[in-house]
């Protein structure tokens, strides 16, 4: 499949977190691990996954947030976060990092 859907978007595939996974997913995705925002974590996950962390809203963001991670958008708008599919981030939970990592799914 590679690495962009048809809309120019990078897919992304949630890691589970066991074992080493790197960070190509074997469809050709970015394997990524949605970072706990917590402290400072960097771009890295120890599985070898990219960390995100969901930027939401039209203001204009950095496309690498404080704790190292990689900001990404499911949104059209182009607030400087790097536009992305293949996750679903649950509305009623964006902005807590537990809630988030509990609320990505894979998307078919």
């Amino acid at each position: 499949m590679g690495i962009y859907d048809a809309d120019g978007k990078i897919r992304l595939t949630l890691s589970n977190g066991s074992g080493w996974k790197g960070l190509y997913a074997p469809d050709g995705s970015w394997y990524v691990t949605v970072s706990p925002g917590t402290s400072f974590v960097g771009a890295y996950a120890p599985d070898g996954s990219l960390y995100i962390t969901n930027a939401t809203g039209s203001s204009t963001v950095g496309r690498i947030a404080s704790d190292g991670s990689l900001r990404v958008t499911l949104s059209s708008e182009n607030n400087g976060a790097l536009r992305v599919s293949g996750i679903t981030f649950s509305p009623a939970v964006t902005g807590n990092p537990i809630g988030l990592l509990l609320a990505l799914t894979y998307t078919a």
